[in-house]
């Protein structure tokens, strides 16, 4: 009886332990690395802190926590991601023969072209095309 007890303890408190963990952190890997930045709709952002770095490596820090860099789509989403951003970060905004977010979208945002090939995204101002191989000040923004 003792241990049916004792078993059925630790079911509830398990599904109880489960219940409250949010949903996206099932696919989030290491959540060490992750600052929550918010929400949008069913978009949930995350800074990914280990640094600043290039677009390829952007996409992938983002890709080994089960999300992808963050791909705006409206401009109530833009204006939300610029009132609670602090620095510059990284799109999935790539040029290929116009700009088009990773998801095959076209990016409709007026663009400002520094060094044409990536778009980084910033607190204050339009969207800027950047050199994707730059690295500094721009940190992968993740979305999930």
């Amino acid at each position: 009886m003792r241990t049916l007890l004792f078993l059925v303890l630790v079911v509830l408190v398990g599904e109880a332990a489960l219940s409250v963990i949010p949903e996206e952190m099932n696919t989030i890997i290491d959540s060490k690395s992750l600052d929550y930045v918010g929400r949008f709709g069913n978009k949930r952002y995350y800074r990914e802190n280990t640094g600043c770095t290039t677009y390829g490596e952007a996409i992938r820090r983002c890709r080994n926590q089960g999300m992808d860099l963050v791909t705006i789509e409206t401009e109530a989403e833009m204006s939300y991601l610029q009132s609670v951003i602090t620095t510059y970060y990284w799109t999935s905004g790539k040029m290929m023969e116009n700009f088009m977010w990773v998801t095959g979208v076209p990016v409709y945002f007026p663009v400002l072209n520094e060094h044409p090939v990536c778009l980084r995204l910033h607190r204050n101002g339009p969207l800027y095309a950047v050199d994707c191989a730059s690295t500094s000040p721009y940190e992968p923004l993740c979305q999930i």
